[in-house]
């Protein structure tokens, strides 16, 4: 995927998914480079589940019921906790125990697709409730297992978009598995992007290309986090009120909004409210494009209708937003 005229972009993979930058002026490519792998680098210490020595799985691993953090995770944890207040706990960082129990209990590319139920884990869903976090202390009950995976590659996002402005100037465009936010004067073209499943998925594929109008947009989905435990089908997004893996209304939900992180919280947030998430996102006055099971796409919050279709720029495209 090419960036359009006046940008650069460069795409690899990191954190367990595929990781863009795009700027404007192209001449700071290198050097906001070198910024957003900071950027990640520090993330995937602190809060990277996979990762046996990560601040969070240190924390996860811990006994008893206060623990002391680092400064960055302690951070990342009072994001979830304001997404988990924000959205009367759709999202809820305490289901680390229920993810694993469903089988995700490695990143992703490494797991089996097709596998037996986890019998060793206990899959409670604990509330966001029981969590608290006293400056660097965190206070949650013994085995309560963190995961912070619906907030925390979107306050990368936001960390990295910014930081490159600051440290490098012009604008940029920094996507993590389709949790996309940008900072900086919108360039002269503007910031295109397209909304689809699959990030990997060519610019004809199913999908809307929009212009953004907002600063950030994340997507959150079913359909591409997939896999199947003791033959039940199961996915990454977690229902607290079950449990369980989600299958409502909803297989894909992409959000506009004011960072990356509110974003992908109401995204993440719709797929679990099922048929009660339009009227969420209304109230809110989010942009939002909900596809049903079915393939249907219902749009709210002034999201443009799939016949007000942008055109991709006459090079090959705009980065992508897909489900994180």
């Amino acid at each position: 995927m090419a960036a359009s005229p006046g940008m650069a972009l460069t795409r690899r993979e990191a954190l367990g998914t595929t990781v863009e930058l795009v700027v404007h002026p192209p001449t700071g490519l290198e050097a906001a480079q070198v910024v957003v792998d900071a950027v990640l680098d520090q993330l995937d210490q602190a809060a990277n589940r996979f990762r046996p020595d990560s601040q969070l799985s240190r924390l996860n691993r811990a006994v008893g019921r206060c623990h002391q953090v680092d400064t960055l995770l302690a951070e990342l944890i009072a994001v979830a906790l304001d997404a988990a207040r924000s959205t009367d706990g759709l999202v809820d960082p305490t289901l680390g125990g229920p993810l694993i129990k469903a089988g995700y209990a490695r990143d992703f590319a490494k797991m089996p697709k097709d596998q037996e139920a986890c019998t060793d884990t206990p899959g409670i869903a604990w509330g966001w409730r029981h969590l608290q976090l006293q400056g660097d202390t965190v206070v949650r009950p013994p085995g309560v297992l963190l995961d912070l995976g619906a907030t925390a590659k979107a306050w990368g996002a936001d960390r990295a978009a910014a930081e490159v402005v600051a440290a490098v100037g012009g604008s940029a465009l920094v996507s993590l598995g389709g949790d996309l936010t940008t900072a900086g004067p919108t360039p002269p073209h503007g910031w295109v992007v397209r909304v689809t499943d699959d990030h990997h998925a060519a610019s004809s594929g199913l999908g809307q290309n929009v212009k953004l109008a907002s600063p950030a947009l994340a997507t959150s989905s079913t359909t591409q986090r997939r896999w199947i435990s003791s033959g039940q089908p199961m996915n990454h997004i977690i229902d607290p009120r079950t449990g369980r893996p989600t299958h409502g209304s909803w297989s894909t939900v992409s959000v506009a909004g004011p960072s990356c992180v509110a974003a992908n919280t109401a995204s993440t947030a719709a797929i679990v409210a099922g048929p009660e998430a339009p009227t969420w996102l209304r109230r809110r006055g989010l942009p939002a494009r909900l596809v049903s099971q079915a393939g249907t796409a219902l749009h709210v919050g002034g999201w443009p209708s799939e016949g007000d279709d942008l055109p991709l720029f006459e090079s090959d495209g705009e980065p992508r937003s897909s489900p994180g």
